[in-house]
Formats: C-alpha cells, structure tokens, sequence
C-alpha cells in the first residue's frame, strides 16, 4: 500500500508552509484534513509532510474515508451567470455609484468577504488562544462556543479587570462576555486588557 499512497502523492496537491511564531514552520496539505508536520525549515516542514501524507493517505485508504483529488483552477473561467431580484439590482447599481465602482466590483468584493470569513474564523480563534495564554496564570480562563458566529469567554480571579470588545469591561471574581464574530470582524482590535 505504500507504493500506492507515493504514487497518489506525485498528484499536484497544495501544500502550505507557515512560519510558526515559536519557530521553526508548519507545513499541511489542502485536501488532507488534519495532515500536517512541523520542521525547523522550510524543507525539514516539507519532507516530514511527505511522510505524514503517506502515512495519512494510507489510514485514509484502510477505512474507507476519500482521498481527494488536488484542487484545480482548470475549467474555471472566473464568470458566473447570477440572477438577483431587481430591488438588489438597483441596491447594488446605487452602492456601486456611491463608491465610484461597478457592480462587479462590489459583488466580487462582498463574495470575497464571505469566503474569507472561514479565513477570519481560523485566525480569531488563533489570536483568542493567545490572548487566553497571555492573560493570567493565577487565573480560570475558559472560552465555549455558542454557535457558529459567537463565543463566550469567562476569567475568574480577584485581580482580574477586563474590557472587552465593545466598551464593557467587567472586574472581581467573574468576568464574562459574549462575543459576536461579526462584530470582532468590524474592530481592530479583539481584547484589551489590564491586571
């Protein structure tokens, strides 16, 4: 089987390669959830990649789950046929307008908004997790989900004097606050904080 998943693996598969913060880099292939390695180079990430995609494709193959085949821009011509109700049209054409821009651009710019907020929901949850490792060390930090578009984050501890997203700001033994992604998305900033 190992001669099989090598041969899978010559396919044009998209790696990623990102420096890690704590150094060294994470590398991950697209279409394999989950298969990822590190290295302290880029080519050590890149080669303990293969070896991990092996392994991944030839777990894959064991149990059933598809092995993917490599995303490809073949067949895409970037033009779409879309139908809207009027009033949206003449929303759109008024926007456009106003912003001394097409319709085009204003549809391609929203489309793009909403693609990338599975983007912004990868790296909001990355900057909450280092915030949360920044915060205290005396104190109970828990953050949970409350559905696809907000999060509750608590802190307990005397000391602790917190302002969230939004102006509140909440100080003593419990601190807590829900935090709607949308609106984390319209700020620069996700949490300001002071001990």
């Amino acid at each position: 089987m190992d001669n099989k998943a090598k041969e899978i693996l010559k396919k044009p598969y998209a790696r990623r390669l990102v420096p890690d913060e704590e150094g060294g880099f994470v590398a991950s292939i697209h279409e394999f959830p989950g298969c990822f390695a590190e290295g302290e180079t880029p080519d050590e990430a890149l080669h303990n990649l293969d070896e991990a995609a092996v392994a991944w494709i030839e777990s894959a193959m064991a149990t059933g789950y598809p092995v993917r085949e490599p995303v490809s821009f073949h067949g895409y011509s970037g033009k779409i046929a879309l139908r809207i109700p009027r009033g949206l049209h003449k929303q759109l054409a008024e926007l456009a307008e106003l912003e001394d821009s097409s319709i085009n651009q204003v549809l391609v710019t929203a489309i793009s908004g909403y693609v990338s907020a599975g983007h912004a929901l990868s790296k909001l949850s990355e900057t909450v997790r280092s915030e949360v490792r920044k915060i205290v060390t005396d104190g109970l930090v828990s953050l949970s989900r409350n559905g696809p578009t907000s999060f509750t984050f608590s802190i307990q501890s005397p000391q602790a004097q917190m302002t969230f997203v939004g102006g509140s700001s909440m100080s003593g033994i419990t601190a807590e606050t829900t935090i709607s992604i949308p609106d984390l998305l319209r700020q620069p900033a996700l949490l300001e904080h002071g001990l």
